[in-house]
């Protein structure tokens, strides 16, 4: 990294062309491969569908509400079950356990793993 001439605290970063490309190449294989798993005809998904995709036992996300999409809060409810649409559940699956809100207002999950 090298300081570049110009206004104060702007820096220059060299990265070889190789490894953007590279990069790129492997975020197109993530999404084609979440595009395989997440249907887009399927509109809305219940939870145990969600966690199918995710791979995760259904009991854990009914015991831990903030490991489920948007936290535990459903998109809508459609015939008296929970269910989140397409696009948050998406973006719920590239999530880590780290991405999450802390639960019960910001206490240590530690305990619970």
């Amino acid at each position: 990294m090298t300081k570049s001439s110009g206004a104060p605290h702007q820096f220059q970063v060299t990265v070889p062309m190789e490894e953007i490309v590279r990069e790129i190449e492997a975020l197109r294989k993530d999404i084609a491969e979440l595009r395989h798993l997440v249907s887009p005809r399927q509109q809305w998904y219940d939870l145990r569908e969600a966690a199918e995709l995710k791979g995760l036992p259904y009991g854990t996300l009914t015991g831990k509400p903030w490991l489920k999409p948007r936290g535990g809060k459903p998109d809508a409810i459609i015939g008296g079950r929970s269910r989140w649409r397409h696009d948050t559940v998406t973006e719920w699956l590239l999530q880590t356990d780290a991405d999450l809100p802390e639960p019960n207002g910001g206490s240590d999950r530690s305990d619970e793993r």
